[in-house]
């Protein structure tokens, strides 16, 4: 499957407890960095030089550069700049606040995903693994 195609599975599969999250390096990731793991909201078109790029807005919650501070986890990647991305059980560390899915106002608003038409956008919670 394609990295696309992945995070539109992992976007669209609202019936999975625990929710799917994706894994995977980052271009510029060194092999000795963590892996990032993350939750996809938002997936389409963005314009970039020298034209469009398919992009994913996503909430970034371990791996290399993940901020401590919840509002800085969100992260705009380029889909074409990760190496193989796998869809993985969604079990987050301890505390960490899991986001609501973006009212269409927020979804308007952000400029990761900024060409309206043919966007994914994440509409259900994502849910946690749940340890027993």
């Amino acid at each position: 499957m394609t990295n696309y195609a992945e995070i539109e599975a992992a976007i669209k599969d609202k019936t999975s407890t625990p929710s799917r999250a994706l894994e995977g390096k980052y271009q510029g990731d060194l092999a000795t960095d963590p892996t990032r793991k993350f939750l996809a909201y938002v997936l389409g078109k963005s314009h970039a030089k020298p034209g469009v790029r398919d992009s994913v807005l996503g909430y970034q919650y371990e791996g290399v550069h993940t901020s401590p501070e919840d509002s800085q986890k969100w992260r705009c990647f380029k889909v074409d700049s990760f190496g193989p991305l796998t869809q993985i059980p969604f079990n987050p560390p301890t505390g960490l606040s899991i986001p609501d899915p973006l009212t269409p106002d927020e979804v308007n608003r952000q400029n990761c995903v900024d060409i309206p038409g043919g966007r994914t956008v994440r509409d259900a919670k994502y849910h946690a693994y749940l340890q027993i």
